[in-house]
C-alpha cells in the first residue's frame, strides 16, 4: 500500500555500515540519523521545463512482482537516511526538489492533466492531490518501447523529469505523500538494481538487498525480492521472510511473487508460485512478524492491501479471473468484501481505508467507482455520471473522454486515472459526488 494506492513527513533510514546475519535478520551498525520533509514547487531535471505531448496507454501493475535481481552483496552499504547525514547519489544524474514549504492545494471535481512527454505506463498520486509520480515510456513505430523514464507533476501545473535519459526506470511503491518512491533503474550493459528515491535527497546511495515490489504507505518499509527470498527493510535492518516448503516437493520452497505490504509494513501479503506456465498455480500467504507466513485458504495474487493490512484486493484466479476484494479475519479465513461485490464489475484499486474501490466496465470502457456509506451498504457510479450530475461537461475541461482509473488516495478521496487521449484525469469525490 502506498501513493495511490494524509502521509506524514516518512522516516526512512538506512545507515551505512557492515552487514552481519543473525537468526534470518542482517542487522546493519548505525552511523547516521534523521528525518525526511516534504516537497513544493519544481524546476524541470536537466534546467529546462519539459513539453506535456504523450500517448497515454493501458496502465501496468505498481505491485508487479521483482525479479530477483543482483541482490545484496554482504558488506555492501545500505542507503543512507533521508533526513540528515543522508548522502544524495549527486553524480547519479536523477533530480530532487529538496525541502520545501508546505502549500496545501484543493484539486477541483474534475481536471485534465496534460500529460508529460511519453505515454504514460504507471501513476501514483499524493493522498492530498498535490503531487503525481508517473513512469511514462517512449515507443517506437513498431509498438516495442525504447525506454521508460520517471516524471513528477505537481498542483502548479508542470512535469518534470526525474529520471536521467540514460537510464530506464520504473515505479513499483510510492508513500501516501508522495515523498518516497522505490522501483527498478534498468542500464545498458548493467544488471538491473532497485532503487530509493526521496523528494528530500534525491537517489539515495547505497544498495538494496534485492529488487524492491512495495513500498509502506509511511514510506519506512521496503518490500522486495532477491535470490535469497523475500525481504523486508526497515529502519536499516533487513528481515528475511520465512518461505514454507512446497507440499508438491518438500526439498522445493515456493517461488515468492507479488508481495504487498500495509501502511506501517506490519503486514504483507505474498504469493507462493507452483509448476510453470500453463498449469501453474498460487498459493496466498500472509506474513507479521508474530506469526511469520502463513498460508491462507485462496489461490490468486494480491494487488493491494488496506492501511490495517486485513482487507484485501486479490486476484483470486477464479474462472473468469476476476479480481475481488476479500477481508481476512482471525482464523486464516477470507471473506467477501461488498465494497468488490456491489457491482457485476472488476474493481482495480481499493483505498486504503477501504472506503471506495474503482475500476473500469469490461466492454464500454467506462471507469466507475464504489463508494462504502455511512450505514455500511455500496453505492456504484459512473464518472461520466457523477459529472453530469454536477453540471461538468468533459469538452469544457478538454477532456475527451474519462477512460480507466489508475490510482486512488489512502483516503478514497481522489482518483487519477488515463483520458480517451494522451492525458490524465483527476476527480475530487468529495465535490463530484459528494
Amino acid at each position: 500500500m502506498g501513493v495511490g494506492k494524509v502521509g506524514f513527513a516518512p522516516l526512512f533510514v538506512f545507515f551505512a555500515g557492515t552487514l552481519t546475519m543473525c537468526s534470518g535478520v542482517v542487522e546493519h551498525e548505525a552511523t547516521s540519523g534523521g528525518s525526511a520533509g516534504t516537497s513544493g514547487a519544481l524546476d524541470a531535471g536537466s534546467g529546462g521545463e519539459l513539453s506535456s505531448s504523450a500517448d497515454s496507454g493501458e496502465g501496468g501493475d505498481a505491485g508487479a512482482a521483482a525479479s530477483a535481481g543482483s541482490g545484496g552483496a554482504a558488506g555492501a552499504p545500505t542507503l543512507a537516511d533521508a533526513g540528515a547525514g543522508g548522502e544524495p547519489n549527486t553524480e547519479s544524474g536523477w533530480w530532487w526538489p529538496g525541502p520545501q514549504p508546505t502549500k496545501p492545494c484543493q484539486p477541483p471535481a474534475l481536471r485534465r492533466i496534460p500529460s508529460p512527454d511519453y505515454r504514460v505506463l504507471d501513476a501514483f498520486i499524493s493522498s492530498d492531490g498535490c503531487v503525481v509520480l508517473a513512469s511514462a515510456a517512449a515507443f517506437g513505430p513498431e509498438g516495442m518501447p525504447r525506454g521508460s523514464w520517471i516524471y513528477r507533476y505537481t498542483a502548479e501545473g508542470d512535469w518534470h523529469r526525474v529520471s536521467p535519459d540514460h537510464e530506464q526506470a520504473s515505479i513499483v511503491g510510492v508513500s501516501a505523500d508522495a515523498q518516497v518512491m522505490v522501483g527498478v533503474i534498468t542500464t545498458y550493459g548493467q544488471p538491473r538494481r532497485g532503487y530509493v528515491w526521496s523528494s528530500v535527497v534525491g537517489l539515495q546511495s547505497g544498495e538494496l538487498p534485492g529488487e524492491p515490489s512495495a513500498l509502506s504507505g509511511d514510506g519506512t518499509v521496503i518490500v522486495g525480492s532477491a535470490a535469497q527470498g523475500l525481504y523486508l527493510l526497515k529502519g536499516g535492518v533487513t528481515t528475511w521472510l520465512d518461505v514454507p516448503s512446497n507440499p508438491a516437493d518438500s526439498s522445493a520452497p515456493y517461488l515468492p511473487v507479488k508481495p504487498v505490504t500495509n501502511q506501517n509494513g506490519s503486514v504483507v501479503y505474498w504469493s507462493g508460485r507452483l509448476g510453470v506456465v500453463p498449469n501453474r498455480s498460487f498459493q496466498l500467504f500472509r506474513w507479521t512478524a508474530a506469526s511469520g507466513s502463513v498460508a491462507v485458504p485462496a489461490a490468486g495474487f494480491p494487488l493491494s492491501v488496506s492501511a490495517d493490512g486485513n482487507t484485501l484486493l486479490l486476484n483470486a484466479l477464479t474462472s473468469s479471473d476476476a479480481p475481488r476484494v476479500v477481508r481476512w479475519h482471525a482464523g486464516n479465513t477470507l471473506t467477501p468484501d461488498p465494497l468488490g461485490t456491489s457491482s457485476d464489475y472488476p474493481v482495480s484499486f481499493i483505498s486504503a481505508d477501504v472506503s471506495v474501490a474503482v475500476g473500469r466496465k469490461p466492454l464500454s470502457r467506462e471507469p466507475f467507482f464504489n463508494r462504502r456509506l455511512a450505514d455500511g451498504t455500496v453505492t456504484t457510479t459512473l464518472f461520466t455520471d457523477a459529472a453530469a450530475a454536477a453540471n461538468i461537461q468533459l469538452a469544457d475541461l478538454d477532456i475527451e473522454g474519462l477512460d480507466y482509473p489508475n490510482a486512488i488516495s489512502s483516503d478514497g478521496k481522489l482518483v487519477l486515472g488515463n483520458a480517451a487521449s494522451t492525458d490524465l484525469w483527476l476527480a475530487n469525490l468529495t465535490l463530484l459526488a459528494p
